[in-house]
C-alpha cells in the first residue's frame, strides 16, 4: 500500500513540476515564473554532452532571450528596472553563446572534427547575425534615450556584443591558419 501512495505521489509530483515548467517556459522577463524558465536553461546546459549540442543549446537560449526583449520593446521604450535587467541579461546571454561557440569552434578545429566545426559555424552565424541586429537595436535605443543610466547600460551591453563578434573573427582566422598549416604538414609528409 505504501508503495502505491508513493507512486501515486512521485507522478503527482512529476506532472506538477514538468506542467510548471512549460508554463514557464512561455512566461516572459517580469512574469511570476521566469526565474524557471532561466533555471531550467541552466540545468540543461549543465547537463552532460557533446560541446556541438551544448553550442546548439546556447544558440537557441540566446534567440529565446533576444526575441523576449525585443518583444517588451514593442509595447515602447526600457520603462522599468525589469525590463533593464532582462535586457541586460540577454545581451549576456548572446555574448556567453557567442564566446562559447567560438572557442568550441577552436577546439574542434585544432583536434580536426570537420563535421562538429561545420555545425559549430553554424551556430555562429546565426549568433553572428543575431548579434548584428541586437546591435542596431542598442545602439537605437541608446541614441534616443534621455535616460543616461540606460544609456550607459546600453552602451556596455553593445560594446560587449561588439567585442566578442570580433574576439569570434579571431578565432576563425587563428582556427583558418591552423587548417591551413595542418594542409601543409600533411602535403610535405606525403
Amino acid at each position: 500500500m505504501f508503495q502505491f501512495k508513493f507512486a501515486v505521489f512521485s507522478l503527482a509530483a512529476l506532472l506538477f513540476i514538468s506542467s510548471t515548467l512549460a508554463f514557464a517556459n512561455q512566461s516572459r522577463p517580469g512574469d511570476t515564473l521566469y526565474f524557471l524558465d532561466e533555471w531550467r536553461e541552466r540545468v540543461y546546459l549543465s547537463l552532460p554532452q557533446p560541446e556541438t549540442s551544448r553550442v546548439e543549446l546556447q544558440t537557441a537560449f540566446a534567440e529565446e532571450r533576444i526575441k523576449e526583449i525585443s518583444e517588451l520593446y514593442i509595447t515602447g521604450p526600457v520603462l522599468n528596472e525589469t525590463q533593464l535587467k532582462a535586457s541586460e541579461n540577454a545581451s549576456q546571454s548572446l555574448v556567453n553563446a557567442i564566446n562559447h561557440a567560438a572557442a568550441t569552434q577552436l577546439q574542434l578545429v585544432n583536434k580536426g572534427k570537420d563535421k562538429s566545426v561545420e555545425k559549430v559555424t553554424r551556430s555562429l552565424e546565426r549568433l553572428d547575425q543575431l548579434a548584428e541586429s541586437e546591435e542596431r537595436r542598442l545602439e537605437e535605443i541608446a541614441g534616443n534615450t534621455t535616460d543616461r543610466q540606460i544609456r550607459t547600460v546600453f552602451e556596455k551591453n553593445l560594446q560587449a556584443i561588439k567585442e566578442a563578434r570580433m574576439n569570434a573573427k579571431q578565432n576563425r582566422v587563428r582556427g583558418a591558419r591552423t587548417e591551413a598549416t595542418s594542409s601543409v604538414d600533411i602535403v610535405e609528409e606525403e
